[in-house]
């Protein structure tokens, strides 16, 4: 479904009269308070002489982190109330060929929702959400649900991209449904489920990214789609991990709710400044990864936070979150989990007098409404990129002794966290891992090493330096695009992992002028050779077979061109035909992935290699089928940048 922009007309007219015009009333030279207003909202100037529309521009505009915010004020930002004021704010920036970014919940480490001297489209004001039982009346074509889920959600949640995780946790914690949400509960709905999500719940529910339905995105043109499974499935594929303010700007979510109640119990273990038991500590840290590989049931959550106290006291807090029917139950799971945990760190050298359970029964909705260390409004903070890493590489690396010997020599006057996300469970294991952009989904933690200080105090070098003394002595090269660091080398692999190049390629299709672009945004392809242009189509068509995309798969085709599937078998001809071929096909299966086993062989307009596809049929859940076949494509030139299938052909069972 695509929403053509209806451009106003007078939008284009004043701000050519704006430019062009002496304006003896002006704020500023450039005419820009000339600009008439957007449908439903308000534009601002970071010039504003009232003092009511300075600090209305300065919320506009607020970052988590001043020290990013500060270096990068635009000059308009447009107060977004509703999809017109988007689109308004798209226009405006193209009119007048200014940068453009998105700015949501405020919470970019690295500040890349503002953009200095251009225009920001603020979208707190589009806030608004319902929550929607999935009913044998609900349809998908009303609600777009054509989707795979990690868990048996039994509602979800329409949201607008401007809400924030508070405000769901507020509006919903009486619902009898939980979610896949921030930790951090002032972060936006939008950022974090496009750069993945990790939850406290995620080993249980998956990732943020793996709930989301659908989306509803404006497009650099003005125009508005829907993404989903079934509709625009390469850039749902892309919205699923693939970082924000990339592609679009997402205007709401269809994002699965799951029924139940979520407790947590948190398990501490601390070591004082003047601790003879610093062994044991370091034990807690180097330990409590393996826990999770080797012991840790899938139904639970274990998030971990490090922290140093006034006092110089370290501690290790793991929080063990459940979900059941009653909040009696989950109590229950999570706290016999709490005491395997302090099993297992007894049985490794942490002394059982440094073990207590800080916080009992504590149901998910009330932990996120309590004290949040990482959060750091109206102070300077500097975040290391989230790196992701397996258990045995925290072993190697010796991260605990390093943590052990750090923090306690943080710049004076700062404030220190490390926080663990927790992998496995549902995050290694979703079905929605084939229609995802997420590339880490196997390493069991990912940390961050965040450092935050007074804004009137100099320091920025030493605080970020000892920030990076700490993570350039555990780290293996992957990286959270949520945790987004500018200072990070090599960002494209490190974030995105083998995706970039498929990202690249979406990026090309969707947004072809990068309209959307900072310093670390998805870049669109290079300048390429013919076989670099026939890769990037294969590229793209193998991601439709695993995606079960019909419409994409057969759009990749000529109008006239030809399938022999298999080898043997009468040509299918004709783009349409095609498709519904490819559509019969993927309506058979529950299940499709394909793997490349060969060489990619590019010869002129040739291309063929081989590969095995495993599948699951509807008729058949439980028998697993995995067949080899080689794969050859015609193209028919290489004048465009995506050529154009003439000819594909599949033989099976090839050795």
């Amino acid at each position: 479904a695509v929403e053509p922009f209806l451009g106003n007309m007078l939008v284009v007219v004043s701000l050519v009269v704006a430019l062009s015009n002496n304006h003896e009333n002006d704020n500023d030279s450039n005419g820009l308070v000339a600009l008439p207003q957007p449908p439903c909202g308000e534009i601002l100037f970071a010039n504003e002489t009232d003092i009511v529309k300075q600090h209305a521009f300065y919320n506009a505009t607020k970052e988590d982190n001043d020290r990013v915010r500060v270096a990068r004020v635009p000059s308009i930002a447009v107060v977004a109330r509703c999809n017109s004021d988007v689109t308004f704010a798209l226009n405006v920036a193209a009119t007048l060929q200014l940068p453009f970014a998105v700015h949501g919940g405020g919470h970019s480490n690295a500040g890349y929702s503002l953009v200095p001297n251009g225009v920001v489209v603020d979208m707190s004001g589009m806030n608004k959400s319902s929550l929607i039982p999935l009913t044998k009346t609900t349809t998908k074509n009303k609600h777009h649900f054509d989707f795979v889920l990690p868990g048996n959600p039994k509602a979800i949640i329409n949201v607008e991209a401007g809400a924030t995780w508070e405000m769901l946790y507020a509006r919903y914690r009486d619902s009898g449904y939980v979610m896949a949400g921030g930790g951090c509960p002032t972060v936006g709905v939008s950022g974090y489920t496009l750069g993945g999500g990790f939850s406290y719940l995620s080993r249980i529910i998956g990732l943020g990214s793996d709930n989301l339905i659908s989306a509803r995105v404006a497009l650099a043109n003005g125009t508005i789609v829907t993404v989903s499974q079934s509709e625009n499935s390469d850039l749902y594929y892309a919205l699923r991990g693939g970082g924000g303010g990339n592609f679009g700007v997402v205007l709401e979510f269809n994002i699965s709710v799951y029924k139940g109640v979520a407790v947590s119990n948190t398990v501490s273990v601390a070591l004082s400044a003047a601790s003879v038991q610093q062994d044991g500590f370091e034990s807690a840290l180097k330990v409590y990864p393996k826990w999770l590989e080797l012991q840790a049931p899938d139904n639970i959550g274990a998030p971990g936070l490090v922290t140093i106290n006034e006092d110089g006291v370290l501690a290790l807090n793991v929080s063990i979150f459940a979900i059941a029917e009653t909040e009696l139950e989950a109590s229950s799971i999570s706290f016999r989990t709490s005491q395997s945990l302090i099993s297992y760190y007894i049985a490794n050298n942490v002394p059982k007098e440094q073990i207590t359970i800080i916080k009992s029964n504590v149901t998910f909705y009330d932990f996120e409404g309590g004290d949040h260390v990482t959060s750091a409004p109206g102070r300077y903070g500097y975040m290391t990129s989230g790196t992701f890493m397996t258990s045995e590489e925290w072993f190697a690396v010796n991260g605990s002794a390093s943590i052990t010997s750090l923090f306690p020599k943080a710049p004076e006057g700062s404030k220190v966290v490390l926080n663990f996300h927790d992998g496995g469970g549902t995050i290694a294991n979703s079905p929605a891992a084939n229609f995802s952009a997420f590339p880490f989904r196997n390493l069991l933690i990912v940390y961050q090493v965040k450092i935050y200080w007074d804004t009137g105090l100099p320091g920025n070098t030493d605080n970020m330096e000892w920030a990076h003394s700490l993570q350039s002595e555990m780290y293996p090269g992957r990286s959270y695009v949520n945790y987004i660091d500018s200072e990070l080398i090599g960002w494209q692999k490190a974030y995105y992992g083998n995706n970039y190049k498929t990202l690249q390629n979406i990026k090309k299709l969707y947004d072809p002028d990068n309209i959307f672009s900072f310093k670390q945004s998805i870049e669109l392809p290079a300048t390429q050779s013919c076989r670099d242009k026939i890769l990037n189509v294969i590229d793209l068509f193998q991601n439709c077979q695993v995606q079960r995309d019909a419409v994409g798969a057969a759009s990749h085709f000529t109008q006239t061109g030809i399938t022999r599937i298999p080898a043997n078998a009468d040509p299918t001809a004709g783009r349409q035909m095609i498709q519904n071929s490819f559509q019969s096909y993927y309506d058979t299966l529950s299940f499709i992935n394909e793997t490349i086993v060969s060489d990619i062989v590019v010869n002129g307009l040739v291309a063929a290699f081989s590969k095995t596809i495993t599948t699951v049929t509807k008729d058949a859940p439980n028998q697993r089928k995995t067949e080899a076949v080689t794969n050859w494509f015609y193209f028919e030139s290489c004048a465009e940048d995506l050529p154009l299938i003439s000819e594909f052909v599949a033989l099976f069972n090839a050795e």
